[in-house]
């Protein structure tokens, strides 16, 4: 058994952070499990929605977090026994059902969910911890209550928005505007920008003034609204404030 490092830079994700449409790009390391003392192929981590306001549902009508498992091989694998965590120092947190294979098998080439919402489920599984939309790890660990096959820290997290593997099962990790749980993953978003500066603090103030907004990265775009409204909707896709082009 043995473990590679990989390193990769990639372009995440745009999304409305203030006022502004965001740009930037995030280093991340990922460690890849390449050993299988289990008898299984590998599987792995694959995407994580870490803040669900509309995309998908459990058997109980409920918009929770999820983690998605993928089987990159041509059989079936049963996960029957392992582990998932979102805590280094806790790496049995939650135990695959051992007497459900209609639930904790995975076909070759196929994906499976879990929801992390700290619930009881039946007809789904349900880890027994949530996530964390502001960014943590997660971990699938192996029957041995040791083996960690896979782990992935993702960054903070807009709702709606995933972090995932382009291609599924492949090494690089990049956010994605539109879920796709249970399905391959794509419709990457292209990352976020530096933070939005004001001319001026905010307050009270007795004398007019033009209020100047700037951006470091290049080509960010910025809304703004005069009515106390967010300028996005709250999947930050649908813009609902003015662009702005010269000083308030």
């Amino acid at each position: 058994m043995w473990y590679s490092i990989l390193v990769a830079a990639s372009r995440n994700y745009m999304v409305a952070l203030g006022r502004v449409l965001l740009r930037w790009t995030y280093l991340y390391a990922v460690v890849i499990w390449t050993g299988c003392g289990f008898g299984q192929q590998q599987v792995v981590i694959n995407e994580i929605l870490a803040s669900n306001s509309t995309v998908n549902t459990d058997e109980q009508g409920q918009y929770d977090d999820w983690i998605e498992l993928y089987n990159p091989g041509q059989g079936p694998v049963d996960l029957a026994g392992f582990y998932l965590t979102d805590d280094p120092d806790n790496l049995t947190k939650w135990q695959f059902p051992l007497d459900r294979p209609d639930l904790t098998t995975i076909p070759g080439g196929g994906h499976l969910c879990v929801w992390a919402d700290n619930a009881q489920g039946v007809a789904e599984l349900h880890a027994c911890f949530r996530l964390d939309s502001s960014g943590e790890v997660v971990i699938l660990v192996g029957p041995d209550c040791k083996s960690i096959l896979d782990q992935v820290t993702y960054p903070p997290l807009m709702p709606d928005v995933s972090f995932g593997r382009i291609p599924d099962g492949g090494p690089g990790w990049v956010i994605i505007s539109t879920p796709s749980p249970g399905g391959p993953n794509d419709d990457i978003f292209d990352g976020i920008v530096e933070p939005l500066q004001f001319s001026h603090e905010r307050g009270f103030y007795t004398e007019p003034f033009y209020l100047e907004l700037t951006c470091p990265s290049p080509d960010a775009v910025i809304l703004y609204t005069l009515d106390g409204r967010h300028p996005l909707d709250q999947t930050g896709r649908t813009l609902l404030g003015q662009v702005y082009k010269a000083p308030i």
